[in-house]
């Protein structure tokens, strides 16, 4: 098993165009966790462990630092978490969520541009924009399929504010939207009233679909009638 995994590391790096043909592969042994620099036709075996270690090389640099094969730290944790690159050459399961964008706080000055990834990290990726602004606001989403936002962008808007909130196109895109009893599509913008929410997905080539509360569904909602037990009240 441990040759099949080594022929593949030295294969996988052969694929990728990264080992020079007149480098000749090299496997060194660790009674533990490797350490030093590296050069990129270098493995490592953590024998203590019966792990294997690939050379990280960044930009330019002739020499690299040691990853755990398959990228980052593996191992067992907490069921359903999710393996999330935390660096470069690093790694860490942690439970999945659904976070506050803009670096984790409500917009509450406007104009706002959803934020693209980077080359190194996601931002409003995957995130609710929570917009508490007093008056009107204007919210750009960057155009489907664009640097940083492929792979069906995911993003969610809820207005807790007084404001209107417009959600516009910056260029190209359009936006196709229902709301639970109507359809629209071929729109540069739409908006949220105060207590809605939208989740927007790209399509990565030039529609934003947008699934979208068409009123305030709790609006009819009033505690002092509840029940207890499940009785007659109004709801």
């Amino acid at each position: 098993m441990k040759r099949l995994l080594i022929l593949f590391l030295i294969l996988t790096g052969l694929a990728c165009g990264q080992q020079p043909s007149a480098y000749v592969p090299q496997l060194i042994t660790y009674q533990g966790v490797p350490y030093g620099s590296c050069q990129i036709y270098q493995f490592a075996e953590n024998v203590t462990t019966a792990q294997f270690y690939n050379c990280l090389i960044v930009g330019g640099s002739p020499t690299g630092t040691w990853q755990l094969a398959g990228g980052g730290s593996a191992g067992g944790g907490i069921i359903n978490d999710i393996l999330t690159a935390t660096g470069v050459a690093s790694s860490a399961f942690t439970p999945p969520g659904i976070p506050l964008g803009n670096a984790g706080a409500a917009v509450s000055s406007c104009p706002y541009t959803v934020q693209a990834d980077t080359a190194s990290t996601t931002l409003d990726r995957g995130t609710v924009i929570e917009l508490n602004s007093a008056s009107s606001c204007s919210v750009t989403l960057p155009d489907t399929g664009g640097t940083g936002v492929t792979n069906n962008f995911p993003v969610r808007f809820r207005n807790v504010g007084a404001g209107l909130v417009t959600i516009s196109r910056t260029t190209s895109s359009t936006f196709s939207v229902v709301n639970g009893s109507a359809a629209s599509t071929g729109g540069t913008s739409f908006t949220l009233s105060t207590g809605q929410f939208a989740t927007c997905y790209g399509d990565n080539v030039s529609v934003w679909r947008c699934d979208k509360v068409a009123t305030n569904g709790i609006s009819n909602f009033s505690t002092s009638s509840l029940t207890p037990g499940g009785g007659a009240g109004t709801y």
